[in-house]
């Protein structure tokens, strides 16, 4: 009796850590990176776009009930990850971080994909406010990379 619980038990935590699929993938700030989706650039197709919520029905009940105050205009580059029905996650970087929400598929245009830059392209001094990275050659096709990044920031 012991040890059916105690397998059952164990089930729990990797059925916690199992990939979202596709009606249960989140679409927030925080989670963004974490996307198994590829990631992808578009172009906001659309006047205004409000970013939609991912609870509560969300983004399904449409954007009346789902819409955040963020939004992007026409011409903002986006990046998107993951689709849920007609909606695709979309984050917009900016000077204080970036908002992520559900958009519309239809309201963004897909951007062509560029060849990936060669290891050297990434070399020198990066930074992000209080956030800095180093990146450096080594010669042989790899990089080293060193830095520092803080949350919400050092200050």
């Amino acid at each position: 009796m012991h040890k059916t619980w105690l397998l059952a038990l164990l089930a729990v935590p990797a059925l916690a850590y199992a990939a979202p699929d596709e009606d249960t993938a989140m679409c927030r700030n925080g989670g963004f990176p974490m996307s198994t989706a590829g990631f992808s650039l578009a172009k906001v197709a659309v006047p205004r776009l409000y970013l939609l919520n991912d609870d509560d029905g969300c983004p399904a009940k449409g954007e009346a009930a789902c819409r955040q105050r963020a939004y992007v205009v026409k011409d903002d580059t986006v990046i998107l990850a993951q689709r849920r029905g007609g909606f695709v996650c979309a984050f917009y970087p900016n000077k204080v971080g970036g908002s992520a929400g559900w958009v519309a598929a239809s309201s963004v245009q897909p951007l062509p994909a560029t060849a990936a830059p060669k290891p050297q392209a990434w070399v020198g001094q990066w930074h992000d406010g209080d956030n800095e990275l180093q990146l450096i050659a080594n010669g042989d096709g790899t990089i080293t990379a060193n830095g520092d990044a803080y949350w919400p920031s050092s200050a």
